[in-house]
């Protein structure tokens, strides 16, 4: 639906379908353009899902988030639309000296999985089918 690119400077390109804030910036769909990076820097590896983009610094332990999550089962949204790079994680990795330091993210079409250096893995989104490494207790219909 959408595409991310990272540049060699560390800024980050977005283009595509831009229906739920995926891209992260105003303007033109059908052209990559960039991503405000005032408050994100430079920016070490990026990720997307089909309604979400990640973008992060595994130096700093910073993590930016734009987009959504929505169930895969019904549709619903999971969270509210976030238009532009919100930095996301801060208690749970803390900074470049933190025991959570990040090693790598990755995303599903509706979650995304962060590896850290000590190997714990934190999960986040669409929780259905145990994606995320855990399922809640949910009430279902029978037929």
């Amino acid at each position: 639906m959408h595409t991310v690119a990272l540049a060699s400077d560390g800024s980050v390109w977005t283009w595509g379908c831009n229906d739920d804030d995926t891209l992260g910036r105003p303007g033109a769909e059908n052209e990559p353009l960039k991503v405000s990076d005032s408050e994100m820097g430079k920016i070490t590896d990026i990720t997307a899902g089909d309604s979400h983009t990640i973008a992060y610094n595994a130096n700093t332990n910073s993590i930016y988030f734009w987009g959504l999550y929505k169930s895969e089962e019904s549709g619903k949204l999971l969270c509210k639309k976030v238009a532009e790079p919100t930095q996301i994680c801060k208690e749970i990795f803390k900074g470049p000296n933190g025991k959570m330091k990040i090693k790598k993210i990755a995303s599903g079409s509706q979650h995304s999985l962060a590896l850290t250096e000590c190997g714990k893995v934190f999960g986040w989104g669409d929780d259905t089918s145990g994606k995320i490494g855990r399922t809640y207790s949910r009430k279902h219909t029978v037929r």
